[in-house]
C-alpha cells in the first residue's frame, strides 16, 4: 500500500505494466509460500516458473499460481479495484484460493467442496436476468473484441479476478475474460465453490494442466455466471472476427 497512487510503471514485453509493488508481493509470497508447503512450484505473473520440468511437476502435484496484483492499472491509477491472488493446485486442478483487495480489506476464499465465503460468510451467485440493473463485467477492450447482445449494463474493475468474484457474490450477473492463469485461478474456483460456472465461450472446460505447463498461454474467451444462467448468457456474447 505504500506504493498505492503513487507507483511508477514500465512496460513489459506483452504490453502490461509491471511496478515495484507486484514484484515485492511477488518476492515475499514465494518466500512465505514456499515455506508453507516446502517442495511446492510457484508460478508467479512477474517472476515466472522457471524451466519446463518446473511447470510439468507443476501440473503433477503441488502448485501455487499467484499474482500479485490484478489490476495493476487500477492500482497505478490510485483505485480500490484491484486484489492479490494466490490459489493452490493439487495434481493440476485449483484446490484452495483467496482473493485480497488491500484498499478495501476485502477478502474471498473458497477450498475446493468448502464453499465460497466474502468477508467470511458464504456467497452464491443471484440475480435474474429480467434485472437490467445487474451488469455484466467485461475487459477494457471489449468494444474490440466481443459483440455483446445483452440489454443491461457492462462494467470494467480494471481486475479479471474481481470481476469472477463479483459474480460469485451475485453483484453482477456474468463476466467475460481472456485471461492468463494468474488472473483467474483463485477467481475461478471462488465462483465454482459458490454456484457458479467457467467456461469458454462454446461451453469447453478450462484445461488446467495445458495452462500450468504454458502459462504465458491466455485461456480461449471465457464466461463466468451462476450454473443455472450460464447458457442464456452465453447465447448473447460471440467474438469479434
Amino acid at each position: 500500500m505504500k506504493h498505492y497512487g503513487i507507483a511508477r510503471a514500465s512496460i513489459k514485453p506483452d504490453m502490461t505494466y509491471v511496478t515495484a509493488a507486484d514484484r515485492e508481493i511477488e518476492r515475499a509470497l514465494r518466500e512465505k509460500l514456499s515455506r508453507a508447503l516446502p517442495g511446492a512450484a510457484v508460478i508467479g505473473e512477474e517472476d515466472g516458473c522457471g524451466a519446463a520440468g518446473v511447470r510439468g511437476a507443476a501440473a503433477k502435484g503441488w502448485a501455487w499460481v499467484i499474482d500479485p496484483i490484478d489490476g495493476t492499472s487500477a492500482f497505478i491509477d490510485g483505485l480500490p479495484t484491484f486484489c492479490v491472488s494466490v490459489a493452490l493446485f493439487e495434481d493440476g486442478r485449483p484446490v484452495a484460493g483467496v482473493l485480497r483487495l488491500p484498499a478495501t480489506g476485502d477478502i474471498y476464499t473458497a477450498r475446493r467442496g468448502g464453499g465460497a465465503f466474502y468477508n467470511g460468510a458464504p456467497i452464491r451467485p443471484g440475480g435474474p436476468l429480467s434485472r437490467h440493473d445487474l451488469p455484466i463485467c467485461v475487459p477494457s477492450k471489449v468494444h474490440l473484441r466481443y459483440k455483446i447482445a445483452y440489454q443491461g449494463k457492462t462494467r470494467n474493475m480494471g481486475s479479471t479476478a474481481l470481476h469472477f468474484a463479483l459474480v460469485a457474490r451475485g453483484a453482477a450477473i456474468a463476466a467475460v475474460a481472456t485471461a492468463k492463469i494468474w488472473d483467474i485461478a483463485a477467481a475461478a474456483l471462488i465462483l465454482t465453490e459458490a454456484g457458479g460456472r467457467v467456461a469458454s465461450l462454446d461451453g469447453a472446460s478450462i484445461n488446467w494442466r495445458s495452462m500450468l505447463k504454458d502459462p504465458e498461454l491466455p485461456a480461449p474467451p471465457l464466461l463466468a455466471a451462476s450454473r443455472s444462467r450460464w447458457k442464456t448468457i452465453s447465447a448473447l456474447i460471440s467474438p469479434l472476427k
